[in-house]
């Protein structure tokens, strides 16, 4: 899709071996709300990832779906919203 990223608020500071992210909100398309707070990694390999707590709230699922991939399944057109919160470790 088109849609851009909107109002993005980052608080972060570095750390050894990364940063440490004290809060990261951002509007995503199909009126996505995305939150985070914990830990990017970095390393001097090229390795990165995150281990925190991870709030993905879509209230569009279609949009947001679109804006992912040109292929939208008619299942995710019939959800009215879907989301997820959860602590995480993306490596």
């Amino acid at each position: 899709g088109d849609t851009t990223v909107r109002d993005v608020h980052l608080s972060a500071e570095p750390v050894d071996g990364g940063w440490s992210v004290k809060s990261l909100a951002a509007t995503l398309p199909g009126r996505t709300k995305l939150e985070a707070d914990g830990m990017l990694v970095l390393n001097l390999e090229g390795h990165f990832g995150f281990n925190g707590s991870l709030l993905l709230a879509v209230a569009q699922p279609s949009g947001f779906a679109a804006w992912l991939s040109k292929d939208v399944d008619e299942a995710i057109r019939r959800l009215p919203a879907a989301g997820f919160k959860a602590k995480v470790d993306l490596s």
